[in-house]
């Protein structure tokens, strides 16, 4: 499968972001990743439990992240802390806000705006890239 175990350490979860447009690190914040894709090809290597039927044999996440003034915690299902990181906003536009992400001495960026549903519904959303993967994530609920 290629996923290696180090790798999980930046698939934990990451919630909400309005404030007159979109902030997503502006107050405390909790996300939980949805997938994990690698970055060469876009193949689905890790998801929630609730995209498992979508994905099929892939490793099963339960990871959440929070971010609060400049700091990333990831934390595993039983929320122990597995990995601590950094952000810091690059610039902002309209609907999009673009950060800079550090783990483990490992640089990335990190996308946050909203996706707009067929429903008509808006989710805020988070994108990381860092490591080789990238991890698509989710206000938690």
């Amino acid at each position: 499968m290629g996923f290696m175990h180090r790798d999980i350490v930046f698939i934990w979860r990451l919630q909400q972001l309005f404030k007159q447009g979109l902030r997503c690190f502006n107050r405390r914040y909790e996300w939980r990743i949805n997938t994990v894709q690698t970055s060469k090809d876009g193949t689905v290597v890790a998801c929630t439990k609730e995209m498992k039927p979508v994905y099929g044999d892939v490793l099963e996440l339960d990871i959440t992240c929070t971010a609060k003034d400049g700091v990333l915690i990831l934390r595993g299902a039983a929320n122990e802390m597995a990995a601590k990181g950094s952000y810091k906003k690059i610039e902002a536009h309209e609907q999009t806000v673009l950060y800079e992400v550090a783990f483990n001495e490992q640089v990335g960026s990190a996308a946050c705006s909203v996706t707009d549903s067929s429903y008509g519904s808006k989710t805020p959303t988070l994108v990381f890239s860092i490591s080789n993967y990238t991890l698509h994530c989710f206000p938690n609920a």
